[in-house]
């Protein structure tokens, strides 16, 4: 383990955005909220653990994003201190006489990722940041000459109480630029923004939560593009994420280390510290596919679970048997073609973070049913038996009469479909006996029985 991984593992507990989709409490984990894509369109987004040593994506989970939201552009995450309940910025579909952008603060389950509305926050905002005292803050956007500002947001309403301004970005329209990142840091109370200002020059600042004053920091060290995203890892020491897509730490004095490039454009930044129950590996629980039988419908399932759905299923060996079909929901379904013979498949299933789990199969085919009878002539007063010659088809089956009737004195047996008795009535009786099996297959015969 690497001395930076390991100081950022001791000291990520009070990370100031954060959300929980992690495996283990031996460690805390670090998490980005992403665009699939990489960039600033308003594509799905995703939570992603990443390798803090490394910038490397280890999972994926998509945001649920209520109804209502613009696109699914989400924002600034951060988790209360106290409840462990996580919240978010999520686009607000524009109004033709309102503001250019608007967010409306959301709570996250950390199980589902599903997001529900708090309320709308009526401004624009980049990022959000607990207090350790679980006061909730944001900084938002620069929009056109309106320049970021601080704000704390209520957690039951989403009303915001403004607090300063900082410098305007710099722009010829009313475009929405900027993006700070925001981030607590307990080691000294002390609230730190990242971002721009006047169009290029990059910026760090701490704040005082207390005076509200801000504190300018120059950056040294590795060159970096605009950071959008920033968390406390440890000590006075930060993680930020910039626009060019790389993980870097930085002390609060501003000296900047690049640790490594990610896949994906980070909008949040943050470490668990309350894990939610880990993920189970990609699994298909089926051992054995159902018997299947010729002419007759069929559904069996591979039983998927665990990895990200959606699932790709596919066949890398074999075919199924003629009349059947195989969905992405791992069921195999359809008529069996009354010609189709057994077969032995090779599946695999692949989840959305490209692991895949194969397995092998057996569907086994059986004849259809069929039944045969030579009914004798029966007498009056004399004991009578008849049965059916069957074949194929699976038991346990059942026969009944479907046409016709039995001479009095005679039972017909339905598990069997034995005839038995004593005649007591002469006559020529017209009988039409069906058999179904255990997989719905059904066989019928017709005979004359014959009393005198």
């Amino acid at each position: 383990m690497s001395l930076l991984f390991s100081t950022i593992v001791k000291g990520c507990l009070a990370g100031a955005l954060i959300l929980i989709f992690a495996p283990s409490l031996a460690r805390a984990q670090l998490f980005t909220l992403s665009s699939i894509t990489g960039w600033w369109d308003y594509d799905a987004s995703a939570i992603r653990e990443v390798d803090p040593a490394t910038g490397a994506t280890i999972s994926l989970q998509y945001i649920g994003l209520p109804p209502g939201t613009y696109g699914a552009y989400t924002t600034g995450l951060a988790a209360h201190p106290a409840t462990g309940e996580f919240f978010a910025l999520v686009m607000r579909p524009q109004s033709p006489t309102g503001p250019i952008c608007q967010h409306l603060l959301v709570k996250i389950d950390p199980a589902t990722a599903a997001a529900t509305i708090i309320g709308n926050t009526g401004a624009c905002f980049a990022s959000l940041a607990f207090h350790s005292n679980g006061t909730l803050y944001g900084v938002t956007d620069s929009e056109g000459s309106v320049p970021p500002s601080l704000f704390t947001l209520d957690t039951t309403s989403a009303t915001t109480t403004f607090l300063i301004s900082f410098g305007t970005v710099g722009a010829s329209s009313a475009a929405v630029v900027g993006g700070p990142g925001l981030a607590f840091n307990p080691n000294d109370g002390l609230l730190y923004r990242s971002g721009r200002v006047d169009g290029s020059d990059q910026i760090l600042q701490a704040i005082d939560p207390g005076t509200l004053a801000v504190t300018d920091i120059p950056l040294s060290g590795s060159p970096t593009d605009e950071i959008i995203a920033l968390t406390h890892s440890f000590e006075n020491t930060l993680l930020g994420a910039d626009a060019s897509n790389r993980l870097f730490s930085i002390t609060t004095e501003g000296v900047r280390t690049l640790i490594g490039p990610v896949d994906h454009l980070p909008r949040g930044l943050a470490f668990a510290t309350t894990l939610a129950p880990p993920r189970p590996p990609l699994n298909i629980g089926a051992t054995t596919l159902a018997a299947g039988e010729a002419g007759v419908s069929f559904t069996s399932d591979l039983i998927i679970s665990g990895g990200v759905a959606p699932y790709i299923v596919s066949i890398i060996k074999g075919a199924l048997p003629a009349g059947l079909s195989l969905g992405n929901d791992g069921i195999i379904s359809g008529t069996i073609s009354p010609q189709a013979r057994g077969a032995s498949i090779t599946v695999r299933i692949t989840d959305s973070l490209n692991d895949s789990i194969t397995k092998s199969f057996k569907i086994n085919i059986l004849k259809a049913p069929s039944v045969s009878a030579k009914a004798k002539t029966g007498r009056i007063g004399q004991n009578y038996g008849a049965s059916f010659r069957l074949k194929g088809g699976l038991g346990p089956f059942n026969w009944s009469i479907t046409a016709g009737a039995l001479p009095m004195g005679l039972n017909f047996n339905v598990a069997t479909g034995a005839i038995t008795g004593i005649p007591e009535e002469a006559g020529v009786f017209p009988l039409t006996v069906q058999v179904t099996d255990a997989l719905g297959g059904i066989a019928a015969v017709a005979l004359t029985l014959t009393v005198k």
